[in-house]
């Protein structure tokens, strides 16, 4: 049931697309941290030693009906949580992780992860900083228990995914201690290479904790050609004593540029030769150390890169919004959007078309992105989860929108452009001799 990422028996059948491409990439020559997979085997296992088989299928019956299934959700979790990782796979985890280095990382890895159409990015867990063998069966039982979570299987209803495709293997690899670590896009919509970054490990990028530093890099020669620094308060690290820990960084360094023309650079190229390995678009997450060796710790298909078409300016609302205030942060996901801004639990029920405003989007609220026209969130980039899951419904989106939130009133009229990472706004009603 454990494979090896060096193993040729690591196909996205038995391990998971997350697992495969990170073999895959290994394979290639791409710096790629060591480690193996716990095939997708391994959680039915768990369900049959767990003696919850019927209960999930029952689960699976609910959900595909239509019916209320949130109870059913927590006595499954509840079962699986009270059963360990059976003896034959816990032998096996011990004999595999000899080979490496602790701390370790474990990450899902399941059968319909990181699809094209559904990502379900940040929704299953991830754990850092494991260091023994008690910690990794505890870790691979987490992962398999976040396939029955609330937020996961309201994005699968969400999106047309059949729960029982959702079969979960894990991949676990040496941690990368990181200096700096953030995602990159290997094409965006204006034909350059986007990378985001941020003090330690990527979880403050992906997570939307901070705003990350941004670039547009030149797919050609790798140049820079654009820079926005982002603020970033908040670094995770790896607890020598085990696990992750959040630490306050200092005015300066959390305005301070986390990489160096050159680095960008160096990843820019990787970040391409991964393009070309899959022979498409992808989203890549990296991790520099503390000796500036660059390493990439996911690497999947890339949403939603097309060209939108524009409102034009002569629209008479553009015009009218753009004579009024403008706000920029980072351009997140394509599109224009023109509608009402509303907040979080100011407006009541969402209407089609409204553009929500909020601080952040943690993973409980992802399904109220699929309802709305536009999204400015003021923390978090281009390559978060978040913005993964706005490219991917299509939805116009700039994040890293900074006192968005403040500056922007609930029921003001807006213009979000995706494309150009702006917003239009302005305070006063419409005139009537152009309202629609």
């Amino acid at each position: 049931m454990i494979l090896s990422l060096d193993d040729p028996g690591c196909t996205a059948a038995v391990v998971g697309p997350k697992a495969a491409a990170l073999a895959r990439l290994r394979k290639a020559g791409l710096p790629v941290p060591d480690g193996f997979a716990l095939a997708a085997p391994a959680s039915e296992a768990q369900l049959r030693e767990a003696r919850v088989a019927q209960q999930v299928e029952r689960l699976f019956e609910i959900v595909n009906s239509g019916g209320e299934w949130r109870r059913q959700a927590i006595a499954v979790r509840a079962s699986l949580s009270r059963t360990p990782v059976p003896l034959e796979i816990a032998d096996a985890l011990r004999a595999a992780s000899r080979r490496l280095r602790p701390p370790l990382a474990v990450r899902s890895s399941a059968l319909v992860e990181d699809g094209v159409s559904a990502t379900f990015a940040g929704l299953f867990t991830t754990l850092l900083g494991v260091l023994n063998i008690d910690d990794l069966a505890t870790a691979v039982s987490a992962c398999w228990l976040s396939r029955f979570s609330d937020v996961v299987i309201r994005y699968a209803i969400g999106r047309g995914v059949d729960l029982r495709r959702t079969s979960m293997a894990v991949v676990v690899q040496e941690a990368i201690d990181a200096r700096s670590a953030g995602s990159a896009l290997s094409i965006d919509p204006t034909g350059a290479i986007v990378i985001s970054g941020a003090w330690g490990l990527g979880r403050a990028v992906a997570e939307g904790q901070v705003v990350p530093d941004w670039w547009r890099v030149d797919r050609g020669d790798f140049t820079v050609l654009e820079r926005r620094g982002g603020t970033k308060p908040l670094a995770a690290r790896l607890d020598p004593r085990g696990g992750e820990v959040w630490r306050r960084q200092t005015q300066r360094r959390s305005t301070a540029i986390c990489l160096d023309d050159r680095t960008v650079h160096r990843l820019a190229a990787l970040v391409v030769e991964a393009e070309r390995i899959f022979g498409r678009p992808r989203e890549v997450e990296w991790a520099l150390d503390g000796r500036k060796r660059l390493w990439l710790v996911q690497a999947r298909p890339l949403t939603a890169v097309r060209t939108v078409e524009q409102i034009p300016d002569s629209d008479p609302i553009v015009a009218w919004l753009l004579g009024g205030s403008v706000l920029e942060g980072q351009p997140t996901s394509p599109g224009q959007v023109l509608g009402r801004a509303r907040h979080v639990g100011r407006s009541g029920r969402m209407q089609s078309g409204d553009v929500l405003i909020a601080a952040s989007l943690p993973p409980g609220m992802t399904a109220v992105v699929a309802g709305v026209g536009g999204l400015v969130l003021e923390a978090g980039g281009s390559t978060g989860h978040a913005a993964t899951l706005a490219r991917e419904r299509g939805i116009p989106a700039v994040f890293g929108l900074e006192g968005a939130t403040h500056a922007i009133p609930d029921g003001a009229h807006i213009l979000l452009d995706g494309t150009l990472g702006r917003a239009w706004y302005r305070l006063e009603d419409c005139p009537r001799t152009i309202d629609r």
